[in-house]
Order: C-alpha cells, then structure tokens, then sequence
C-alpha cells in the first residue's frame, strides 16, 4: 500500500524534486494504484516518492510536491483550487495533467481554465487514423519524427524546418 500524503512526506521534503503527488480529490479517471501502478513502480526503483491525495488540494500539500499529477480529474476545481495551482506553477512548481478522449467536457472538468493561461488546452477530440499500420486500434496513433503541437518546438528553443521564428508564429 502506498504511503499517505499526510504520513512521510515531510521527510521526503528535503528531496521535493524526487517527490510525486497524484491527486485524488477530482474523482480522477486513474489512481496511483489503479492506471499508473507500473508507472509508480518504475519511478520507485529511480528513487522517486509517489503519493496519493485523496484530500483537498491546499498550499501545504503543493509545497511538498517536485510534480502534482492530475490524473483525469472529473469534477471541477474551485476558484481557490485554480489560484493554488496557478500559484504553485508561478514558483517553479511542476503539474502534469492527463485527459481521456472528449477532453474537458465530457470529463465535466474545468482545468482549461488553468492551462490556457499557459498556452495549452485540452482538446474535445481525437486523434483517429485511417490505415492500420503497426497497431490495430484506430486510436493508437504512432506520430514519428513529428510535432503535433509547434508550440512546444519553440518553447524548447528548436527551430523549426523551412520556417523562420517570426512566421512560426501564425502556422499551425
């Protein structure tokens, strides 16, 4: 069984980066236990911390995490859970959010509200293909040696093939 978030964590604190929080409090789609369990597995044996929080999302909790994962969530933040988030995020705080197919609406979230401040959004759709190479799903897509989104390309500094920075921009 997992540790709580409430129990341990304030040893780890002196390896915060090492340290990651998945929350529960959302009605997420995955659990620690239940979607990442080999994920949580792999990450113990490179020396990282998992909990889960199956409280509410308060700043003494952001404090101790390196990455606050949102695994799904399916209810909506409140306007202080938003303001927390944005604040942990402005003082070099990681999150890393996961979503399923039909994106913020069907998943009866409102973390847009938080992404689109960063220039990322999540999506109500799919991405679908028509020849059935590799894999057998029409949903399990390999994208190699492609970006979906140029954005991430220019934030990490690359340039972009055929494109100079200023027009880079307005191509999408």
């Amino acid at each position: 069984m997992t540790p709580s978030v409430t129990n341990q964590l304030d040893e780890d604190l002196a390896a915060k980066n090492k340290v990651i929080i998945y929350n529960n409090s959302k009605n997420e789609m995955f659990t620690l236990n239940e979607g990442y369990s080999v994920l949580s597995r792999r990450l113990k044996m490179e020396g990282f911390k998992t909990y889960s929080n199956p409280g509410d999302i308060t700043a003494e909790l952001l404090s101790k995490a390196g990455v606050f994962v949102l695994p799904g969530p399916r209810e909506k933040f409140t306007v202080t859970e938003i303001n927390l988030l944005r604040e942990y995020v402005d003082k070099g705080g990681s999150i890393f959010v996961t979503m399923g197919e039909g994106g913020e609406k069907s998943f009866q979230t409102n973390i847009n509200f938080l992404l689109e401040e960063r220039g990322v959004m999540i999506n109500n759709d799919a991405v679908v293909r028509t020849v059935y190479h590799k894999y057998h799903h029409p949903k399990e897509v390999l994208v190699s040696n492609g970006v979906l989104n140029r954005s991430i390309t220019l934030a990490a500094g690359k340039s972009i093939p055929g494109q100079n920075l200023s027009e880079s921009n307005n191509a999408q």
